[in-house]
């Protein structure tokens, strides 16, 4: 059997036996690997949901009251919500209030980074991109400290479908 280059990871031939204990010891390879990266990086994956059936509300809630907020200097927020077809836009509400409110042109996804600004001035303040463009954004009363939730919300359909995605890294 022959293996790659770098992390001598099984390469099967057609004449090969494949063994459990190969995949399982490739799989070790490929985790260690990759938590040293996050190590590295700092970067870690705090919330993933991927729907795999149809979610019966116009408002996704992503749960962020137990992230440790003192370990993080940015936020990382990937959405990507499968809305049935017509659906023009969706809204980002910061901690469920329309106070903190984000407005996209659907596309395929929308990602955000927000900042904590530390010292006189702790507010959020950040960036989102989507298919239709970027934008910055600033809250000068919403703190990491007081961020609590992140819902999509549907103004004009009462359902997510499946394929949604939504997906959050701290990084330090």
């Amino acid at each position: 059997m022959n293996q790659t280059a770098n992390y001598q990871l099984s390469q099967w031939e057609s004449t090969d036996r494949i063994l459990m204990a190969d995949f399982n010891s490739d799989n070790a390879k490929i985790d260690a690997a990759l938590k040293g990266l996050a190590d590295r990086t700092g970067i870690q994956q705090l919330y993933h949901l991927e729907l795999t059936e149809p979610y019966s509300s116009r408002i996704l809630y992503v749960p962020l009251e137990d992230v440790e907020w003192s370990k993080w200097n940015r936020l990382h927020i990937y959405a990507a919500p499968a809305l049935p077809e017509g659906t023009t836009y969706f809204n980002a509400f910061f901690n469920n209030t329309s106070t903190y409110t984000l407005q996209t042109q659907m596309g395929e996804a929308l990602y955000m980074t927000i900042q904590s600004l530390r010292g006189e001035a702790p507010f959020i303040h950040g960036m989102f991109w989507s298919d239709e463009g970027c934008s910055l954004f600033g809250f000068p009363i919403l703190t990491f400290a007081r961020l609590e939730s992140l819902a999509l919300v549907s103004p004009t359909v009462d359902t997510f479908d499946p394929g949604t995605v939504v997906t959050v890294w701290g990084e330090p």
